[in-house]
């Protein structure tokens, strides 16, 4: 802000993105629907879990997953490319407003995730639990490497999956994630 606010407001304002990306809204669900459990401020809760249920009802396939941006109401969300990030977080949200909410169609939702996060995800090219992949493609092949901090959130994922369900499979997949993250590191 060099110019002079008159100067400034001869430009105009500045262009300003205004795309709804999921996994930000899930970051700051999780991260607002946690906070309202532990410090006890329940009055954050309610935005917190409308951003999720946007998510749910305006980008989200059982099919396809989580779409990597929440359409304007009324549009259709495109599936065409899908991301790690997008489902890891948006199932951390989920499980966060499990905890929060008690409601055990958010639990179920977290399954799905992460079920979803495993088939969609899953390195050709590695062990069966090794890494996720940080893209996948309906439209045909899509070269990503793997991203650690999706797989980093996979891991809090599938522990907490571990820890709410007692479902083995999700420890295994968990630890075989971190055994391949320390191996890489």
């Amino acid at each position: 802000y060099k110019l002079p606010d008159a100067a400034r407001r001869k430009i105009g304002m500045p262009a300003r993105d205004k795309t709804m990306r999921v996994a930000d809204n899930a970051a700051a669900a999780a991260a607002l629907l946690r906070a309202s459990d532990i410090l006890s401020r329940p009055a954050v809760a309610p935005a917190a879990l409308a951003a999720v249920e946007r998510i749910l009802s305006d980008a989200w396939s059982d099919d396809s997953g989580a779409a990597r941006v929440i359409p304007p109401q009324g549009e259709k969300p495109d599936f065409s490319e899908t991301r790690l990030a997008d489902n890891a977080l948006l199932a951390r949200a989920l499980i966060e407003a499990y905890q929060t909410t008690g409601e055990t169609r958010f639990l179920d939702k977290a399954e799905a995730a992460a079920a979803l996060i495993h088939k969609n995800f899953r390195r050709s090219d590695a062990p069966e639990f090794s890494l996720y992949e940080a893209a996948a493609s309906s439209g045909g092949a899509t070269v990503c490497s793997s991203d650690s901090f999706s797989n980093l959130v996979a891991v809090s994922v599938l522990s907490d999956l571990y820890l709410l369900t007692d479902k083995e499979d999700y420890k295994t997949r968990a630890d075989a994630l971190v055994a391949t993250m320390k191996a890489m590191s």
